[in-house]
């Protein structure tokens, strides 16, 4: 996903050995500076209206703790990361498998009949998930992020049924570094993923779709989807009733 960052620029030579000109370097720190100034302000604001996906504590009610128990059982020791396949889930690479989302791994839409396809692919997978393993219920998993980023509190615009579950920050990363939150969502059909397919589809938000059991993973990201089934048998004979949305070249193909 697209995520703003402030960048200290470094410009000792230019690429035939010369220094950048002093005005040249003034400019990019003032400019630096600017941006700085307002993306503060900017936050500060967010924060004073709640305008973040951060909360102190996840829910504590039975439905939480049911959630955090079957993450557990199914993916032990894992953080539910999207989008893309998760490094944290690299441990169940078996039964994992990649889908793209448009024909010749095009990776973003141009026209509304490739937007069309890409919530096509998507519904016939998730459905078909949904339907072999038979749980009435859905469960999407959002990743959000605090006020300070401008992306946070992208679950409850998007999907204001949502509630917080649990956040989570890498053990070797300082304290200063940002949480990630994870809302949840209960979803009835597929059908009320469509407008959430395309703002992944356009890198806008972070996803991961589930059955009420956990059993399987449908992590949607822009430009196709990756899949975790409960064995590795099964995942071979999801992926072969789909060869034609499989990566020609690269990871998964």
């Amino acid at each position: 996903m697209l995520r703003l960052r402030i960048v200290v620029l470094d410009l000792p030579q230019m690429p035939n050995g010369n220094r950048y000109p002093d005005r040249v370097v003034g400019v990019l720190w003032q400019l630096g500076a600017r941006f700085s100034v307002r993306w503060r302000l900017r936050a500060s604001w967010r924060a004073r209206r709640r305008l973040g996906g951060d909360f102190t504590s996840g829910e504590i009610s039975a439905r939480a703790a049911d959630l955090t128990t079957r993450w557990r059982e199914r993916w032990p020791g894992r953080p539910p990361l999207a989008p893309g396949r998760p490094t944290s889930l690299e441990a169940y690479d078996e039964r994992w498998v990649r889908f793209h989302s448009l024909p010749e791994s095009k990776q973003w839409p141009d026209t509304q009949d490739e937007r069309f396809e890409i919530v096509y692919r998507h519904s016939a997978a998730s459905s078909e998930l949904a339907e072999q393993y038979g749980c009435a219920e859905l469960i999407v998993i959002v990743q959000d992020y605090n006020s300070n980023d401008l992306f946070g509190g992208w679950a409850k615009k998007h999907l204001p049924g949502s509630w917080p579950w649990t956040s989570w920050r890498d053990p070797g990363d300082d304290e200063s570094d940002p949480f990630t939150y994870y809302w949840v969502a209960p979803m009835t059909s597929i059908g009320e993923l469509n407008e959430l397919f395309l703002l992944i589809a356009e890198d806008t938000g972070n996803a991961m779709i589930t059955d009420c059991q956990m059993t399987w993973l449908y992590i949607p990201y822009g430009g196709g989807a990756d899949v975790y089934l409960p064995s590795s048998t099964e995942r071979d004979e999801f992926r072969d009733r789909h060869p034609e949305w499989r990566p020609k070249v690269g990871p998964g193909s």
